[in-house]
């Protein structure tokens, strides 16, 4: 994105710093109107999948995790497909799993640091349209999906052991860049709703 400096942290990179240091340990729907670019960034991961594979059902029901640092910094994660997507930590709850429970294994998934306490329920979530090239990976008739949004405060950086089928780097912003560089805007809404809750960091 012109102007913004990422400072971009590779997966390879990433794996290299892994191998030298050990890690460390309500609200109304909103929807908003997909763009041509989503549609886009949706049909090429819907053409990338491998053909031949039975459909797996999601559930449409789905978290998003900030993780941020007491400096004001935001993690963001760039998807592998779609390439150039950045998003926070998230993914869809599995049969039976709690939003809390899909929030702490997706953390660790997808970044490798461990929830523990100091997970917060920010108790908002977002109900938005599937985009249309999506919509065969859930059930007939399925076209919405409700986000459940968490923030994992932290006091600095943490080293992040990146998942490399989902994402291929990820960058530290603050506010401001982190909006920029957000591609969902449920993930910028919830950006802003945590600044401006004006919660202490945990030490």
């Amino acid at each position: 994105m012109a102007g913004v400096d990422l400072q971009v942290v590779t997966a390879a990179a990433l794996a290299r710093a892994a191998d030298a240091a050990p890690l460390p340990t309500g609200p109304s729907p909103a929807t908003e109107p997909m763009t041509d670019s989503d549609e886009a960034m949706a049909r090429q991961h819907s053409e990338s999948s491998r053909p031949g594979r039975p459909p797996r059902r999601k559930r449409p029901v789905s978290v998003l995790v900030l993780v941020c640092t007491a400096a004001g910094e935001f993690l963001l994660l760039n998807r592998v497909q779609p390439a150039g997507f950045w998003q926070s930590v998230t993914g869809s709850l599995r049969p039976g799993e709690s939003p809390r429970n899909a929030a702490v294994r997706e953390l660790r998934e997808e970044t490798g640091l461990m929830a523990g306490g100091g997970l917060i329920d920010l108790r908002q979530s977002r109900l938005f349209p599937i985009v249309r090239a999506w919509r065969r990976r859930y059930a007939p008739g399925v076209c919405f999906n409700r986000e459940h949004w968490f923030v994992l405060p932290l006091p600095g950086r943490r080293l992040i052991r990146l998942n490399p089928r989902e994402h291929s780097a990820c960058v530290w912003l603050p506010l401001e860049r982190a909006l920029a560089l957000a591609s969902s805007w449920t993930n910028r809404a919830a950006i802003r709703y945590w600044q401006g809750a004006a919660m202490p960091v945990a030490g």
